[in-house]
């Protein structure tokens, strides 16, 4: 079946752009795509777009034709007897597992065979060749994961400000000690940062400016400094 999807409009001089007409995509080498149609008055158009994977088909207007030249005439989607090109929507479902161990039942790989198998019976056998069915497995103490989960949230741009400036400077520094050991350094400092700029006198974290000391300059009378005996 074929659907026009553009047609210029009648109303327009033949030298007339239409600002609403697709771009042409012609070949600078003069390839085609050469697919053709008839529009509803039984004209044939062929395809004048170099070759193109979209389903869209688009006939410029040759010299001296109807309508400028290079200007789209009409364009059209055929999808009857030709591949449709278009991208198409996929749905993709994950099904997160966590089996620790000492459960009666603790996964096996063939559990993990099993688990692909069920996804799999569960679709026509007709449309396996469509389908993508992934099983990983990843194997970790919970301690780990949950230092993983940690740091991800307190390295997070948006989390320290007034979080940072509400802590102490034992609780700021042990936030900062663990996200530099897990690699998140720039976090660390952030953490520091912010909760130094709170610090009042005292604290730990604390560092005022240190004012210079001042000078004491000895004032030294001029007739003294070149010696007595010129002064005479």
């Amino acid at each position: 079946m074929t659907y026009i999807t553009y047609e210029r409009p009648d109303h327009l001089h033949d030298r007339e752009l239409d600002p609403h007409a697709p771009d042409a995509d012609l070949s600078p080498t003069g390839e085609t795509c050469g697919k053709t149609t008839n529009d509803v008055a039984g004209m044939e158009w062929t395809c004048t777009r170099r070759p193109h994977t979209d389903s869209e088909h688009r006939a410029a207007f040759e010299y001296r034709g109807d309508g400028p030249q290079g200007e789209v005439a009409i364009a059209w989607e055929s999808n009857w007897g030709e591949d449709a090109n278009r991208p198409r929507t996929t749905k993709t479902i994950t099904t997160t597992i966590t089996c620790p161990e000492g459960t009666k039942q603790y996964l096996t790989d063939d559990d993990v065979r099993s688990i692909e198998r069920v996804a799999w019976e569960s679709f026509h056998e007709d449309d396996h060749d469509e389908l993508t069915v992934t099983t990983a497995v990843a194997e970790g103490d919970a301690a780990t994961t949950a230092l993983a989960q940690f740091v991800e949230a307190f390295s997070a741009d948006d989390l320290a400000g007034d979080l940072a400036s509400a802590m102490s400077c034992i609780e700021a520094d042990a936030i900062a000690a663990v996200l530099r050991t897990q690699g998140a350094a720039g976090a660390a400092y952030r953490w520091t940062r912010l909760h130094a700029a709170e610090d009042e006198p005292g604290d730990t974290h604390h560092s005022p400016t240190t004012l210079a000391p001042a000078e004491y300059v000895v004032p030294v009378d001029p007739m003294d400094a070149l010696g007595c005996d010129s002064c005479q």
